[in-house]
């Protein structure tokens, strides 16, 4: 059993890692709001002072539904309100998000 909670601890220390790592790479902070499917997002240009928050859930069929919740402006303009998407178009979505909150200037 004491083998067992090192692992899970060594496991959950990975996660942690991981989750950091991301956000340095991405700038993006994800908070699971109760819900395996439903997630805030909150992303920081510290260089330009810029944030965005927006709302994802991960629909049953498959799809995302995107809804920005705070100053959704520096995102390309079909961000400006809610949408759904398909999983396979989630790196474009990505892409799109940094893209608006990084642009080059």
């Amino acid at each position: 059993m004491a083998n067992l909670v090192k692992e899970l601890q060594a496991h959950a220390k990975q996660k942690e890692q991981d989750v950091e790592l991301y956000h340095l790479l991405t700038a993006m902070t994800i908070t699971n709001k109760g819900s395996k499917n439903s997630f805030d997002c909150h992303v920081v240009n510290s260089e330009t002072d810029t944030e965005t928050r927006f709302h994802l859930t991960v629909n049953e069929d498959g799809t995302l539904t995107f809804v920005p919740l705070e100053n959704p402006k520096p995102l390309p303009s079909f961000l400006h309100g809610a949408i759904e998407f398909e999983k396979s178009q989630c790196p474009e979505f990505f892409k799109n998000v940094l893209g608006g909150m990084f642009q080059d200037e």
